[in-house]
């Protein structure tokens, strides 16, 4: 890890690996580990190991059963906040990720991932139901030309 300075002198570190920097030592450091395959911390129960302290906590949960989050409108715990906050969007109604193709909200990314493969099957298919290029997954604009194209050719 090297320390250079930014121009307006805000200490900024360097991995010795790759061209990854950060402003705290600690973090470029936790950083290196992912090259170096170092993993100091070691479950109490079984042989996970990993490079972040709170990994391990989280990880540890799993064994002990600790549920430290609790929902505010039900009996729901959960042992990652992240957890907490996908089921809290049960009752909120809240559903921040998007479909980039049609009106489709989801409370979690892999519900809009697995929706969003079904337009890739839609664009791999033409109005006349031959195939249309590789069927690779295509953005509104591309989709669009490429449907308009496949119509001109069989009308």
């Amino acid at each position: 890890m090297t320390l250079d300075a930014t121009p307006n002198m805000v200490p900024c570190y360097r991995c010795r690996y790759c061209p990854f920097t950060g402003r705290q030592k600690n973090n470029v450091l936790i950083h290196e580990r992912v090259h170096t395959g170092e993993k100091p911390y070691q479950c109490r129960f079984c042989p996970y190991a990993t490079a972040q302290q709170g990994r391990l906590t989280c990880h540890e949960r799993t064994h002990t059963g600790e549920k430290p989050y609790k929902c505010r409108w039900c009996n729901y715990a959960a042992p990652r906040k992240e957890s907490l906050l996908v089921h809290e969007r049960k009752h909120t109604g809240e559903r921040p990720y998007r479909c980039r193709w049609c009106a489709y909200a989801a409370a979690r990314r892999w519900n809009v991932k697995m929706h969003e493969s079904t337009h890739k099957r839609e664009a791999s298919r033409c109005a006349a139901g031959t195939q249309a290029g590789e069927g690779a997954l295509l953005g509104p604009q591309a989709y669009l030309a490429q449907y308009e194209a496949c119509e001109r050719t069989h009308n």
